[in-house]
């Protein structure tokens, strides 16, 4: 039997974000009897997790530059549309895929494609707010209405207020809900203790810690974490702060951390790929989030165990338990750091993280690739 062929097309590098471990499970869990999967990127770093896992299992990753070097991104920086045209009009004469799986800002490159589109099944996921990925960038939002009408584009929703809003935006019905999966028994079953990861970590014995796991970028609110922290730390001197992630603003976390005088007490984690074990590491999860498309570094803390205490601009849908302590980010830094003190500061959420198991979320995608739903 030929098998589907999968192009999942991403916008940006191959980081350790959500959207961008999403695709990595994607490719690494579809089912590799009928389906034949590849992804395409802006180009890989190769020192992330995200990369490493999916160039060790031998899955097929193509880029657009040969390299991350200065010379090609100073090319990206002035030349990056028609770059990105040319690298996927290549992939997908070479490739030939039957689908093609657009993830974050991507889609106004593949508008100007139609001779290679035809035929194909083209599905889009987006990834955060419909207004951050669409009323505040007209160029993409254009590019998939073109889509849409001319190529048959089916949107992918991370919730069902997300497929809502995106059936409104673009005056369509037919937007699907696929759930953002994990691998729940990961974070349920990591044999080793909870002593021995901090000991290999470098956590000091008896600490309090407090963890996030999350890009280094404005939306996740780094500033603020610091903030709490420094107040919980007053009230609490074995508090230690443990965050998980890379991105453009972490050079700036870390000098802020060091002016505070907090770096004794802190540690940074990049590029790794034992966040499950990491998160056994910690006593309580932080996301003070300004915004979130679903918020999956929620839905994981949850199932290692984690208490939650969260920003109230995290869907509902992400918080699938009574673990969470949902907040306003108008409220003080004072009461956002007792409420991380406060153990019986739980939430009304029901349990619903059985619905996020990674093998629930492929196969709903594998019946839509084949055009069963």
């Amino acid at each position: 039997m030929k098998k589907c062929r999968v192009l999942e097309l991403i916008g940006g590098s191959l980081t350790d974000g959500g959207a961008e471990t999403l695709v990595k499970d994607y490719v690494m869990n579809l089912d590799k009897n009928r389906f034949e999967a590849a992804v395409f990127v802006d180009w890989t770093i190769s020192e992330t997790a995200n990369t490493r896992i999916l160039t060790e299992s031998g899955q097929r990753v193509f880029t657009a530059y040969p390299s991350y070097s200065l010379f090609w991104r100073g090319i990206n920086r002035y030349f990056r549309k028609t770059c990105m045209v040319s690298g996927i009009r290549k992939v997908i004469k070479e490739f030939d895929p039957d689908v093609i799986h657009i993830h974050l800002d991507a889609l106004s490159y593949l508008s100007e494609l139609d001779s290679v589109l035809n035929g194909r099944k083209l599905f889009y996921t987006c990834h955060s707010t419909v207004e951050a990925m669409f009323g505040d960038n007209p160029a993409e939002a254009e590019a998939a209405k073109k889509l849409i009408n001319k190529h048959g584009l089916r949107l992918v929703a991370l919730h069902q207020e997300m497929a809502d809003e995106l059936n409104r935006f673009f005056n369509v019905s037919n937007t699907i809900v696929i759930n953002n999966g994990i691998d729940i028994s990961r974070f349920r079953n990591v044999e080793e203790s909870r002593e021995s990861i901090r000991m290999s970590l470098g956590i000091p014995t008896g600490a309090f810690v407090i963890g996030h796991v999350g890009r280094f970028s404005e939306v996740k609110n780094h500033n603020m974490i610091v903030e709490i922290f420094r107040k919980v730390k007053v009230k609490q001197e074995n508090a230690f702060l443990l965050l998980v992630g890379d991105g453009e603003l972490k050079a700036e976390i870390e000098r802020r951390i060091k002016e505070e005088g907090l770096d004794s007490s802190t540690l940074i984690l990049s590029n790794r790929t034992d966040i499950p074990r990491i998160l056994k590491a910690m006593d309580i999860f932080l996301f003070p989030s300004i915004f979130e498309g679903l918020g999956i570094a929620l839905v994981e803390a949850q199932a290692a165990g984690l208490r939650c205490v969260v920003s109230n601009n995290v869907p509902d849908s992400a918080c699938v338990s009574n673990l969470v302590c949902s907040k306003s980010l108008s409220d003080s830094v004072e009461s956002w750091s007792e409420a991380v003190l406060d153990s019986n500061r739980r939430g009304p959420y029901k349990n619903g993280l059985e619905e996020y198991d990674i093998r629930l979320s492929v196969s709903k995608l594998e019946k839509l690739y084949l055009g069963e739903i």
